[in-house]
């Protein structure tokens, strides 16, 4: 599968070479039913190829990409390139990447299709504009992309830019204040829209604001001032939750030294597995 998937992305960096990112935007549209169900079928699995197969994820993507650079554009074409972002950030391509996850929502303008509005500005935020751009960006975009989800009835990628935009501003340079604020309003959110899963995976964030403004007790499990029964280091999903908790700090404090944000080849490396933790 490796040496098809190197070989499907050096296939779409031949027609980069050629043709302008940008004019990818101008495609015909595609007119095929079968093949436009058939993609978004594709890129409705995707999320859950991203959590057990990575590089079949990365196959899937690549493919969706493939298929709309021959025969044109669809409304699933959109999240194909926005993911594709993510694919060229972990080969260092940062500024190719930050212009693939602009064609996503600029095609999903185009398109005025609200079904994947909230999952294309999410992957344009999470997977391309924080590497190259001021962080204000990418908590702007997560912000639109919350919106964007309750008015289309995606509660999924509601809870997903709500996550990453408390992590965004986290490490924004006004984590207390800021995060805390935001942080409660969107478990409010989050809580009435049902997700539950993205709950589970907040809920550390802010413990980690309350320990840095003093408010627990243990710096080990972030446990509440008073004795809990359910400390934060063994919630159902604690192995998820750490793993994402940990890659998005080292990550991004990394990349957040350099100048303009761009990243390192080691905060690329903790990127990785910031993408290994979340749906696209």
């Amino acid at each position: 599968m490796q040496e098809q998937l190197e070989s499907e992305i050096a296939a779409i960096l031949r027609k980069t070479a050629q043709t302008e990112i940008e004019r990818f935007l101008d495609l015909p549209p595609m007119t095929d039913g079968d093949l436009i169900a058939a993609l978004t079928t594709v890129v409705q699995s995707m999320p859950a190829a991203a959590q057990i197969d990575r590089p079949l994820y990365q196959l899937m993507c690549c493919r969706v990409v493939a298929v709309s650079l021959d025969h044109g554009n669809c409304t699933v074409s959109a999240k194909g390139y926005g993911n594709f972002a993510l694919i060229l950030s972990q080969l260092d391509r940062y500024q190719e990447a930050y212009r693939f996850g602009k064609l996503g929502v600029d095609l999903n303008e185009r398109l005025d299709d609200m079904s994947m509005r909230s999952a294309v500005y999410f992957c344009f935020a999470a997977l391309a504009a924080g590497w190259t751009q001021p962080i204000a960006e990418s908590i702007e975009l997560f912000r639109h992309g919350i919106r964007y989800g309750l008015q289309a009835g995606d509660h999924a990628h509601v809870g997903y830019n709500a996550i990453r935009c408390i992590t965004h501003l986290q490490f924004s340079g006004n984590a207390s204040a800021r995060a805390g604020g935001a942080g409660a309003d969107y478990e409010q959110l989050l809580h009435r829209v049902g997700a539950r899963m993205n709950l589970d995976i907040l809920r550390p964030r802010m413990q980690l604001v309350r320990c840095l403004r003093g408010e627990t007790n243990d710096l080990r499990t972030l446990n509440e001032p008073k004795p809990s029964t359910k400390p934060h280091t063994a919630p159902r999903s604690s192995h998820a939750a750490a793993r994402l908790l940990v890659a998005d700090y080292l990550g991004v404090l990394s990349h957040a030294s350099l100048p303009h944000g761009r990243a390192c080849s080691g905060a690329r490396d903790r990127g990785r597995a910031r993408g290994d933790c979340f749906p696209s």
